[in-house]
């Protein structure tokens, strides 16, 4: 398995979510120059790269921006976002998308086993953990603080896992930079 190219979480995130390059979802960075509205954006948070509101408060929805049909409109099943809280109250969600915020990173592997508990039925949780990747960015990938933070988040990883070992889970870790 390998990342996108570019391996950049504008460009990563978009594919995992629409199954398509970002050739195809036009994100190819954090940054993008959207033409349907003539400027420059930081397209995840969907927010004007020069500040300011939100496009939602302009009535402008992702949905407008990006056309491809997201992996839950694949599926038959379940699909359950787990992402932090302030991502929810950001981002209004489709109806057939469940979500379920956190706050820390013990209530991130609450919410995981929440989701896999939630029914019998099969599903696809996407559960999506930003923190590292922050520490990377605003310390550097050898940074105490960094390595810290990536020895803590092993530890809850490995007990998630060894938590969900009889309950007929398949766990797939991905990181979008490669770290």
């Amino acid at each position: 398995m390998t990342s996108v190219f570019p391996s950049t979480t504008g460009a990563a995130i978009p594919s995992f979510l629409t199954s398509v390059a970002p050739q195809q979802h036009g994100s190819v960075g954090w940054y993008v120059f959207l033409k349907e509205i003539g400027q420059v954006s930081a397209v995840l948070p969907f927010l004007p790269r020069a500040g300011g509101n939100r496009y939602y408060s302009l009535d402008i929805q992702q949905k407008d921006i990006f056309s491809q049909k997201k992996i839950y409109e694949f599926i038959k099943g379940d699909y359950i976002e787990v992402v932090p809280q302030d991502f929810i109250r950001d981002h209004p969600a489709p109806k057939k998308l469940k979500r379920l915020g956190y706050t820390s990173l013990h209530s991130f592997l609450a919410q995981i086993r929440k989701a896999i508990r939630s029914s019998k039925k099969r599903k696809l949780i996407y559960a999506y953990w930003p923190f590292y990747d922050e520490y990377c960015h605003h310390f550097g990938t050898e940074h105490r603080k960094t390595i810290h933070h990536f020895h803590v988040l092993e530890r809850a990883i490995s007990f998630l896992a060894k938590s969900l070992e009889k309950t007929d889970t398949t766990l797939i870790i991905t990181a979008d930079h490669g770290f």
